[in-house]
């Protein structure tokens, strides 16, 4: 035999829960800024610490991805092009400066 509960056992809070809407969270790279009245799925804003390794990352992935060779559908590897070395040479120039 079952039944509903209809009664809390105990004796019932007095205060309110206190819901905090706005707070960060810090990471060893990043700040991240919460807002639940903007919204619930996640942060706003994401703020990282430090520019400059992200700038030499992002240049470093652009010169892996240069060197990389590329293909063609039928499996031959595509030619290098004179453009393509002006780019890797560009970004090797500013991932070094």
């Amino acid at each position: 035999m079952s039944y509903k509960r209809t009664e809390n056992r105990g004796r019932p809070s007095e205060k309110p829960a206190v819901v905090i809407k706005k707070f960060t969270r810090e990471y060893d790279d990043s700040i991240w800024h919460y807002d639940l009245d903007k919204t619930d799925k996640g942060p706003y804003l994401v703020e990282f610490t430090d520019p400059t390794y992200d700038k030499l990352e992002k240049l470093y992935d652009k010169l892996e991805r240069l060197n990389k060779p590329k293909y063609h559908e039928n499996g031959r590897k595509k030619r290098t092009t004179k453009t393509d070395k002006v780019k890797m040479e560009t970004t090797k120039r500013a991932y070094w400066r």
